[in-house]
C-alpha cells in the first residue's frame, strides 16, 4: 500500500499529502509547511474514505478521527441547504404573491417543524454515523 503524509495545521484541521507515485516519502516530506505540527508518514488506509465530515477532522497520532462538535456544525449547514431546497418553491409563490400563497405558507411552516426536528437529532447525536444517518433520513 502507498504512504500518505499527515499533519495538523496551525489552524487546526487536517493536511494529507499524496505523493505522486515516483515521488518517495523522502522527497515529499520536504513539501510539509515548516509551521504543519504532528507529522506523520501513514499507510494510505489510514485515511477515511468517507470524506462526509473531512473539515471535522482531527490528528490522533497516527489516526484520524472525527471532531463530533465541528461534525455537528458541517451537519447543520447540510441540513440548512436541505430545508433550503424544500422552501424554494413556496417562497417563489410567496415572494411573487402567485394564487396558492396560503398553500405554500402551509408548507413552508411543515417543513420548518420537520427541520427543527433534524437539528433536535442532530444536537443530540454522539457519533459521526449518527450524524450520517440523521442526514440521509431527510
Amino acid at each position: 500500500m502507498s504512504n500518505r503524509i499527515i499533519f495538523t495545521r496551525p489552524d487546526g484541521g487536517v493536511s494529507i499529502i499524496i505523493p505522486a507515485p515516483e515521488i518517495s516519502i523522502a522527497r515529499a516530506l520536504q513539501d510539509v509547511p515548516a509551521d504543519a505540527s504532528n507529522v506523520e508518514v501513514v499507510e494510505a488506509d489510514a485515511v477515511p474514505a468517507d470524506r462526509t465530515f473531512r473539515e471535522a477532522w482531527k490528528q490522533e497520532g497516527k489516526a484520524l478521527a472525527v471532531d463530533v462538535p465541528k461534525a455537528k456544525d458541517i451537519a447543520h449547514v447540510i441540513r440548512r441547504a436541505k430545508r433550503a431546497e424544500e422552501f424554494a418553491p413556496h417562497d417563489q409563490v410567496i415572494s411573487l404573491r402567485l394564487p396558492g400563497e396560503e398553500a405554500a405558507e402551509a408548507e413552508r411552516v411543515a417543513i420548518r417543524a420537520k427541520y427543527a426536528l433534524v437539528q433536535d437529532d442532530i444536537d443530540a447525536a454522539e457519533s459521526p454515523d449518527e450524524l450520517k444517518l440523521i442526514l440521509t433520513a431527510v
